[in-house]
């Protein structure tokens, strides 16, 4: 009986050892599992995206590379990264707002800190299991379609799937950016409903809205030289930054400077906006 007692205080302690915010990664993922959204998700991006690829651009132009190489201007272009992104956030973020509850399967409570960024990170790879399982997919059922249809003629992608990693991970990194303005928005907008609408079309928007006013100062004030700052203005943007991944995979070669820059745009938007997001989540009477 004393050496049951042992090993039961011996699990607890382990299970102290364990970082916090891993607990909440944890946590979250097991909270995923049980949610129907999450296979929604695995259905569209790991089923319906490469199937809907092979019907749009026929089997002629496909194989494994091929395919996941189109994979990252189609299903992982930028209007479903953001549906991705908001999906994945709503479940681990936005849907404990309105509530004022941070659901947690957690034995020990963790510092708000702990919890908030436990969230962003399981969020994030949650992402990223999403990502790079839809290239995965993709490459597989390239494969079989070249198996099944031999003697067509290929259209050549020039990349080697170490590259094809590379652009897939870039992609998956570059989302970073998104990532925090979803989650910051989600605590700023108590409805999750609303919150979902507006993330969704508010990078298109500012974009939108950025493009028309320096249009229109050029044409109302004619300033002289000032090409270079609107190109300067439009490359902070978040939404052509979002698209790590076709600068990594192209025919005319690897653009590293492109993507180097969208990664730290997308890191910047991380910083600023989950950076307020601390000190509000911080400072909120919330109920762990």
């Amino acid at each position: 009986m004393t050496a049951g007692v042992e090993t039961l205080s011996q699990v607890a302690v382990a299970r102290t050892r364990v970082p916090a915010i891993w607990r909440v990664v944890r946590a979250e993922f097991l909270k995923a599992l049980r949610k129907r959204r999450t296979w929604f998700l695995v259905i569209l991006y790991f089923i319906i995206g490469p199937l809907l690829q092979v019907l749009l651009r026929g089997t002629r132009a496909l194989d494994g590379v091929a395919l996941a190489s189109n994979n990252l201007n189609g299903i992982l272009g930028n209007l479903w990264v953001r549906l991705a992104v908001l999906l994945v956030v709503t479940m681990v973020f936005i849907e404990d707002r309105p509530a004022r509850m941070w659901k947690s399967v957690l034995p020990i409570v963790p510092w708000r800190s702990q919890l908030l960024f436990g969230k962003v990170l399981a969020g994030f790879l949650l992402l990223g299991v999403l990502m790079l399982g839809s290239g995965l997919s993709s490459y597989l059922v390239g494969e079989l379609v070249d198996a099944l249809t031999p003697g067509q003629v290929r259209f050549s992608v020039r990349t080697s799937l170490v590259s094809l990693l590379t652009a897939y991970a870039g992609q998956w990194a570059g989302s970073i950016g998104y990532l925090g303005l979803c989650f910051l928005g989600g605590w700023l907008i108590t409805s999750p409903l609303v919150a979902v609408l507006i993330l969704y079309l508010l990078p298109g928007l500012l974009e939108q809205g950025v493009n028309s006013g320096l249009g229109w100062y050029v044409g109302r004030f004619k300033p002289e030289g000032f090409d270079q700052v609107a190109e300067t203005i439009k490359g902070l943007l978040l939404t052509p930054n979002m698209e790590v991944g076709r600068y990594l995979v192209r025919i005319s070669g690897t653009n590293w400077s492109a993507a180097g820059h969208a990664l730290l745009v997308s890191a910047g938007y991380a910083v600023i906006c989950l950076g307020l997001l601390w000190l509000l989540f911080r400072r909120a009477d919330i109920h762990n």
